[in-house]
């Protein structure tokens, strides 16, 4: 008999429970579907190698709104890359699951699933506690914070909003006006794009001071993660780009996984380095799956950005979008991987490659208005070069249409010259008005109807004179 999970248990291994396990396969094999009834628990929860593969198998079946197939669930565990032996194998496995549970209480297939995941949070709390207990006595391990002695926080505290209102709080000025505030700042695109060539052109302006699409930079001491580089590489692009060598922008290629000693490496930094880059999230958190463990991955990232707000510094991380879909473009929903991601952000940016091949940097944040960018590459200097708003891009590129029609055409009527330029009436005919009122284009009524012309001549296309041929040059006569 399974005892009741909501009673405690101390004198039980902190092991998944043998029923249990059992449990909740049977009674996926019984028709109950996980997702509906035990939603939260996932293959890691369980602490035995063949409970993981039976449960790993049975939410990628259910993915396929598949429920209760014996053979499937067999097979798909056969698949499984663990040891499988004469005396465990999964046919053998999902037989003793359901004459166990034949013989247990009737416990439900959510309360099963409870009890495995209530161990695996006991497991967790006593790894914590062994780590914590191992470096007790080490001095050079940094303590947590203690709210108590954050200055000017009187603890946890409440702070009355006329406090507040009279405070003095520095400037929050990121290290690109318009572009990347202080805090978290996520970048993302699809592999081979450009990331890592906007964080060494980025990381170049802002270690020396320089100039970044059109607007001259607050020079910052830098710390570029280049996980994904080599010095070979770095030395080969900065010096396309042209970045001086005296730049306070430090490389580094290693980094350990932020839940294994990265982030107190980054804590360290964070006291010394006013823009920190790191290239990409997955380097830094590997074996992270973006779908699956994507809430553990926000939480990172949640804690990234505490980090730079309480030291007033921006912390950059790269990351990869998903495939473009066709539909309209939004940063933090393209992030590949869960949405729970994007979410400690204070600012997303994320890098499209057009049909036509140009590029547009899409923006979003807290305290930025979102922004479209119109970009283009340097084909010498290899930088990201600013071409304008998108807006104003393609607002450009259709007036110029619509004055060399008319240059073709003369006078026309709106419809003709939507018509030649391929374009929708309604938007030509809205183009036309712009353009009258800056006193590009006439518009003249004729017979009640509206024709439009060029408010001034079109200049005439030049030619050439006629080359003359070389005169001999004539000796000088002696007089």
């Amino acid at each position: 008999m399974l005892p009741n999970p909501s009673l405690p248990r101390p004198d039980l291994s902190l092991d998944t429970p043998r029923e249990a396990a059992y449990g909740v396969v049977a009674a996926w094999m019984n028709g109950n579907s996980a997702l509906k009834h035990a939603p939260f628990l996932k293959p890691e929860h369980f602490s035995n190698a063949f409970d993981e593969a039976a449960w790993e198998v049975i939410l990628q079946l259910e993915q396929k709104n598949i429920v209760g197939e014996h053979v499937l669930l067999r097979q798909g565990m056969e698949m499984q890359r663990i040891f499988w032996s004469a005396d465990v194998t999964p046919g053998k496995y999902l037989r003793e699951a359901l004459e166990y549970t034949e013989r247990a209480d009737g416990y439900t297939m959510h309360e099963y699933a409870r009890l495995i995941y209530d161990r695996w949070r006991r497991r967790q709390m006593e790894q914590e506690a062994a780590l914590l207990k191992a470096h007790a006595y080490n001095p050079n391990f940094r303590l947590p914070p203690d709210p108590a002695l954050v200055a000017g926080t009187g603890g946890s505290a409440p702070v009355p909003l006329g406090d507040i209102l009279k405070a003095e709080y520095p400037a929050a000025r990121g290290p690109v006006p318009g572009l990347i505030p202080r805090g978290l700042v996520l970048v993302g695109s699809r592999p081979k794009v450009g990331k890592s060539t906007f964080y060494l052109q980025l990381g170049g302006a802002l270690g020396s001071g320089g100039m970044l699409f059109g607007q001259k930079l607050e020079q910052k001491k830098v710390l570029y993660y280049a996980l994904e580089d080599t010095g070979q590489r770095i030395q080969e692009r900065s010096r396309e780009m042209g970045l001086p060598a005296d730049s306070q922008l430090y490389i580094k290629h290693e980094l350990a996984p932020l839940d294994k000693g990265g982030f107190e490496e980054i804590e360290k930094m964070a006291e010394e380095y006013d823009v920190i880059m790191i290239d990409t999230l997955a380097r830094c958190m590997p074996g992270k799956d973006f779908n699956k463990d994507g809430h553990i991955l926000g939480q990172w990232l949640a804690r990234l950005q505490m980090l730079a707000l309480t030291k007033g510094i921006t912390i950059l991380v790269a990351l990869h979008t998903r495939k473009g879909t066709g539909q309209t473009r939004d940063p933090i929903d393209d992030i590949l991987g869960h949405t729970g991601i994007g979410a400690p952000a204070d600012m997303v940016l994320a890098l499209y490659r057009e049909p036509d091949g140009r590029f547009t940097m899409i923006g979003r944040g807290r305290d930025i208005p979102d922004l479209s960018l119109a970009m283009t590459k340097d084909p010498v200097t290899r930088c990201w070069q600013l071409v304008g708003s998108t807006e104003e891009v393609i607002r450009n590129e259709n007036e110029q249409k619509i004055m060399e029609a008319m240059e073709e055409l003369g006078q026309a009527r709106a419809a003709a010259i939507a018509e030649h330029i391929g374009a929708e009436r309604s938007n030509t005919s809205a183009r036309l008005q712009k353009l009258v009122a800056r006193g590009l284009i006439s518009k003249n009524i004729v017979d009640g109807k509206p024709y439009y012309t060029l408010a001034y001549e079109p200049a005439p296309e030049l030619s050439a004179p006629p080359i003359q041929p070389i005169q001999p040059i004539q000796p000088i006569q002696d007089g």
